[in-house]
């Protein structure tokens, strides 16, 4: 019985990365947006929207007093590859956490990117108001009821860029990655790396965020690397506040 369901999630994949790789002119991405909502059914896990548009689909970890690990992408941005490559990533990602046990919540986070912007993340970060948001981006005001920004918090944040080759290669057969951004999760990922992976953190490296530590990893066998990532700093986590008890 276990077949059909793998078939029927990979085929809500498909699906979800033509509705990203084919967003409106102009602000939301609602068709993309409503099938997220969709493959959250399918998949046992729990959807939600802060009021700014941002949409968060959860997968539980075993302490529900650990915030999330989040694996990010645009929601609503054009149809460039790197974006779209950004979302291969995240989803894939998500997917192959869906059959390990964490003892965080893996969340899949995607990012209000009406007009090609960072507005999502920028208010989530608190550099940038929710009421300016608002004005320059009218559509977002359809969130005002929802849970505010603040509310939503992470553990860190992952940006897996995958080359939309890499799911049609073998597995082990990926070559370069790149890790920038947090000295502590590019630690956490070396021991995943290929020969040729190169980790590059700290001294301003890579991605930012005010909140939590973030990583950004590239290339060929990203999708192996950010899970290993996820799995150890979950743990770690988790000792990190047993130490505290």
């Amino acid at each position: 019985m276990a077949e059909p369901s793998e078939s029927k999630r990979y085929i809500s994949i498909d699906r979800l990365q033509s509705l990203h790789s084919s967003p409106p002119p102009s602000g939301l991405n609602v068709p993309f947006r409503n099938e997220l909502q969709a493959f959250v059914a399918s998949n046992k896990c729990h959807f939600a929207q802060d009021n700014v548009g941002n949409i968060y689909i959860t997968h539980p970890g075993t302490d529900k007093s650990l915030s999330a690990i989040a694996l990010t992408y645009p929601l609503d941005t054009s149809s460039s590859s790197p974006a779209h490559n950004a979302f291969t990533g995240a989803i894939h990602t998500f997917s192959e956490l869906l059959q390990t046990r964490t003892k965080c919540e893996i969340c899949l986070l995607g990012w209000s990117t009406p007009g090609n912007s960072s507005v999502g993340q920028d208010v989530w970060e608190d550099s940038y108001s929710l009421e300016s948001a608002y004005e320059k981006y009218p559509e977002l005001k359809n969130f005002d009821g929802c849970d505010d920004v603040s509310a939503f918090t992470c553990s860190a944040l992952l940006e897996i860029i995958m080359d939309v080759k890499e799911k049609e290669k073998e597995k082990g057969s990926g070559g370069g990655v790149e890790v920038r951004g947090s000295a502590l999760l590019g630690e956490k990922a070396r021991g995943y790396l290929p020969a040729n992976g190169t980790v590059s953190c700290g001294g301003g490296e890579g991605p930012r965020s005010s909140r939590c530590p973030v990583v950004r990893i590239r290339g060929e066998g990203a999708v192996g690397v950010g899970k290993g990532v996820v799995v150890e700093y979950s743990e770690y986590v988790a000792k990190l506040f047993e130490n505290f008890d």
